[in-house]
């Protein structure tokens, strides 16, 4: 149970922050922050208010990773994304278009 309660927390402070961070170009610091905190927060709080008062017996890591996306959106727009940051997505997004592009004129001449 301690290894699920932990991973549940670690999921859903994380897990919005990584995917949004990678996939999203608009991604600020306080968004991220922000879905850590309400995303652990409600996988801690998850069991406690789940047992007492609803009995869905749902695993605190999904409504912990639901909570952190909407945090995440919902706060988001209180950072600010600099030039460099959008710089560097944008110089990495090209990095892999350009290697999955090679790859597949690899496989077909392959």
């Amino acid at each position: 149970d301690l290894v699920g309660y932990a991973w549940a927390g670690f999921g859903s402070a994380f897990g919005p922050v990584l995917l949004l961070a990678v996939f999203w170009k608009r991604m600020t610091w306080t968004g991220a922050l922000a879905g850590m905190i309400a995303g652990a927060g409600t996988a801690i709080v998850w069991d406690i208010v789940d047992s007492s008062y609803l009995g869905i017996g749902l695993f605190s890591m999904v409504p912990g990773v639901i909570v952190g996306f909407v945090a995440i959106f919902a706060l988001n727009s209180l950072g600010k994304v600099s030039d460099v940051m959008e710089s560097d997505f944008d110089r990495v997004e090209r990095e892999v278009k350009a290697v999955r592009s090679e790859s597949v004129a690899e496989e077909v001449a392959g």
